[in-house]
């Protein structure tokens, strides 16, 4: 067992790096990175492993200890994982990538409710309704004007 304090947290989809105030860096895995929170001490035991030539570290076990005095406990702030992009800039969703989450989501759950057959007629029926439904909503407000 080790003791560790942390001094920052880089969240990533499959193994997040835990780096201490000594600046070693330690992988956590997912199930495992909730416990985590910067400027808490914890007993860590760690295990090293080599993957085609790099060697990680990575947690196995730990249990917090205490707060560091250089890191006062305070509540944690909400952790939100790096996107695709490196989480370097937010990018929005694209018009037609929306429109297109929107009809899906929409769909699936009428399906899924029992709302809509999952037949070729119903489904298509469907879907040009909701996308219609996007278009009046959250469609070019300029075609709107000009049609009334």
């Amino acid at each position: 067992m080790t003791t560790i304090t942390v001094a920052s947290i880089t969240m990533r989809p499959k193994r997040s790096i835990v780096v201490t105030t000594d600046g070693r860096k330690i992988g956590v895995w997912p199930q495992q990175i909730a416990m985590f929170q910067a400027g808490l001490t914890y007993e860590v035991e760690l295990k090293d492993e080599a993957v085609n030539g790099t060697t990680y570290t990575n947690v196995v076990k730990a249990q917090q200890v205490a707060a560091s005095a250089a890191y006062p406990t305070q509540a944690a702030p909400a952790v939100v994982p790096q996107q695709q992009n490196g989480g370097n800039y937010y990018r929005p969703t694209a018009p037609e990538d929306a429109k297109r989450m929107f009809v899906c989501a929409n769909l699936s759950a009428m399906i899924q409710a029992g709302k809509v057959e999952n037949k070729k007629e119903d489904v298509w029926n469907t879907a040009s309704m909701l996308c219609a439904v996007w278009d009046h909503m959250f469609g070019d407000k300029s075609q709107l004007r000009r049609a009334a």
